[in-house]
């Protein structure tokens, strides 16, 4: 497998662009844009492609073509709450996955992201955490529910996840209107 843990330390800018992926074709072009482009990509699964597939499918689907690319392509389950759907994503090939427990009081995110983190780390795959809540707004989700400075200073003390998502003021599928997204914020987490 591409080693896309190298790529995110040693990318010119530690960015790499994630696309939502669900089908062959999907994953096709990225993989062939991100070649011409010479970048590193992730192909990422989420909620609603798992319902079209199962996780094992996806991972030996969407493997099978990053190892095949002469470029750095990792394959990641992104938001993903269920703890059971994640084991499985690893042991399927994945290179990243995204634990979501940002809805669970922090205690209880923290003690969830250190169990998936030590059975993803064993595997070398990259582990993803969340805390605040980023929303929906296709599912009617509006209510922000902020990061805080003392939820990250915990979370990241102890969950041993390599990054961490937050939530300041962005909301997923926004179609219709602008959020404020609190930079000040952004600056003390």
């Amino acid at each position: 497998m591409n080693d896309i843990k190298n790529a995110l330390c040693n990318s010119k800018d530690s960015i790499i662009v994630g696309f939502n992926i669900f089908g062959y074709e999907d994953a096709k072009a990225v993989i062939k844009a991100s070649e011409r482009a010479n970048q590193p990509v992730l192909l990422m699964t989420n909620r609603d492609a798992s319902n079209i597939l199962d996780i094992e499918h996806w991972g030996a689907l969407l493997g099978s073509m990053a190892r095949k690319s002469s470029n750095v392509v990792g394959v990641h389950l992104d938001h993903c709450s269920d703890i059971d759907t994640i084991m499985r994503a690893i042991d399927s090939g994945y290179t990243s996955v995204m634990y979501d427990g940002s809805k669970l009081p922090i205690e209880e995110n923290i003690k969830n992201s250190i169990l998936v983190s030590e059975y993803a780390h064993k595997k070398g795959v990259i582990v993803e955490g969340e805390i605040g809540n980023v929303p929906y707004f296709d599912k009617g989700e509006m209510t922000i529910n902020y990061t805080t400075v003392e939820d990250m200073e915990k979370y990241s003390a102890r969950a041993n996840t390599d990054t961490i998502a937050v939530s300041v003021g962005n909301i997923h599928r926004l179609t219709d209107r602008k959020v404020e997204i609190n930079f000040d914020l952004v600056e003390k987490l």
